[in-house]
């Protein structure tokens, strides 16, 4: 579990120590590249990947398939991780200087489905830190936030859902068509998921997934309660990123509903929660952001234990790194 800490225990160097705040993030950046590019076998679809790999079976996106046939230069598949790593560390890394922000990093790394996924869903996690960059600039008012979510959702499929409803948001003006239509989609979602049984004659892999997984629920109750405390201070219920959040709750109810494994799609809508200003919460109270922090490591070490499986070699404890063989 040691190697996993290292960024926070950087996080902690700089909070008592003065460091300066460029050099932490950069040293918080490289430590997670670290830990992502020098692994083996950590990470549930870890050898998934390797086999792929190996059969030079490549993605379907056409972002993703670009990198992979790019780390088949090297011939090992330890260069596809290595790569895919650098591109998602380096994005996240630039959004954290644009904000001139060590707490957006820490968000990254404690809060869920973000850092600790990307030893999992290598892919996902890349097409996440290009949406978390366009979220960037869609807080300071760049209209060019549209290309990366673009770009997102040709590096993994997943964000396509997300890219559709927050660029039709971003385009509604009218406040009272901003909340019809936050007020619509959720029921629809859940509505989908009522009629599970139904789409499994048009989806048969559906009847591989029976919703028995806790993961998934234990992630929602906790982005539930984030919404709760925060959203008093940092949205308005005319604000497309109030209903953008309430939609994926919804969203990653109905789909978990199903199997907790599809709260991946949840993660995108979560992604405002990286941007909030942590010192405000609730009405006008005032709490040290690191406080927060504080809250969130515990949470962020429960992740990695319920990622952490019984005679399972790509789970996440130990941490594993091929320099030590």
């Amino acid at each position: 579990m040691i190697p996993f800490l290292i960024p926070i225990l950087i996080y902690f160097i700089y909070v008592f120590f003065n460091l300066n705040k460029k050099v932490s993030i950069n040293l918080i950046s490289l430590s997670m590249f670290l830990l992502l590019a020098l692994r083996e076998n950590v990470g549930w679809d870890y050898s998934n990947y390797t086999l792929h790999y190996q059969k030079e079976i490549l993605p379907f996106e056409p972002v993703s398939a670009l990198l992979t046939q790019f780390s088949y230069l090297f011939n090992d598949p330890k260069y596809f991780f290595a790569i895919f790593a650098f591109f998602t560390i380096f994005i996240i890394r630039k959004v954290a200087i644009m904000n001139n922000s060590v707490v957006f990093l820490m968000m990254y790394i404690v809060l869920p489905g973000f850092f600790i996924e990307s030893f999992t869903l290598v892919r996902q996690t890349l097409a996440l830190s290009l949406v978390i960059y366009g979220i960037s600039l869609y807080n300071k008012n760049n209209n060019y936030f549209w290309i990366l979510l673009i770009i997102a959702c040709f590096t993994h499929y997943s964000a396509i859902p997300f890219s559709v409803i927050f660029m039709f948001f971003s385009l509604l003006k009218n406040k009272k068509l901003i909340a019809i239509f936050g007020i619509s989609i959720p029921f629809i979602f859940l509505s989908i998921a009522t009629i599970r049984t139904e789409m499994m004659a048009y989806f048969p892999i559906l009847i591989w997934y029976d919703g028995t997984q806790q993961y998934g629920f234990s992630q929602l109750y906790l982005f539930a309660i984030i919404f709760v405390i925060t959203s008093m201070k940092m949205y308005k219920l005319n604000s497309t990123i109030f209903w953008i959040i309430l939609i994926g709750l919804f969203l990653t109810l109905a789909v978990i509903s199903i199997d907790g494994v599809f709260i991946r799609l949840g993660y995108y809508f979560f992604i405002p929660f990286l941007f909030h200003r942590w010192n405000k919460i609730l009405f006008t109270k005032n709490i040290n952001t690191f406080f927060w922090i504080i809250i969130f490591i515990p949470l962020f070490l429960y992740g990695l234990k319920l990622k952490t499986l019984d005679n399972f070699e790509n789970s996440m404890l130990p941490y594993k790194t091929f320099l030590l063989k």
